[in-house]
């Protein structure tokens, strides 16, 4: 009986030792990720100034995906980027990637992507950029390419309550053709 008890018991520290495990390997893909500043954009590090980078997201790597694919593309950074093209069906071409940031305050969010559309109007809105904390969104829409065909790097500011998960979106609202290199976040001074 003592035997059967202390095998059962056994059994029971392992299985909880494996859901520890998976647990804290769940928690782990929501931190946010050590950046090092030597192997950012320079774009960015430039973009950003004083203000440390604290998340640094390759679009084809780190981020869940409603349309488009994978492109080798010589003008992302790291020569791939994620592209929706123009007969894709609209909605989210990335978002994610879910991370928690270390301390509460106002954080910058950055999105670096190029886009084209055969029809733009001004009063249409063709890109939808968003930082997403819980229910709050920060949302900054783009109407026309500044310069069509190139990457450009967009910014819009968010503020951070701890214990949130952070979503960056990309959305596209019309049939437009958008390739997404990387996002960013950049956290407090």
């Amino acid at each position: 009986m003592e035997l059967l008890f202390a095998a059962s018991a056994v059994v029971g520290l392992v299985a909880g030792s494996i859901e520890l495990y998976r647990w804290l390997r769940r928690r782990a893909a929501y931190r946010t990720p050590n950046v090092d500043a030597r192997l950012l954009p320079p774009e960015l590090a430039t973009a950003a100034g004083h203000v440390p980078v604290v998340g640094f997201f390759p679009a084809v790597s780190h981020h869940c995906h409603n349309a488009g694919s994978p492109v080798a593309d010589g003008d992302a950074y790291q020569r791939r980027a994620w592209q929706s093209a123009i007969d894709d069906p609209g909605g989210h071409v990335v978002y994610g990637p879910y991370v928690l940031l270390s301390r509460d305050g106002d954080y910058g969010a950055w999105f670096r992507l190029r886009f084209t559309c055969p029809a733009p109007r001004d009063d249409l809105g063709i890109i939808r950029l968003e930082a997403k904390c819980d229910d709050a969104i920060k949302p900054r829409i783009l109407r026309q390419p500044d310069n069509p065909g190139s990457y450009r790097l967009y910014y819009t500011s968010f503020s951070y309550n701890r214990g949130q998960k952070v979503e960056l979106r990309v959305e596209k609202l019309t049939r437009a053709d958008v390739s997404v290199d990387y996002t960013a976040i950049t956290g407090p001074p």
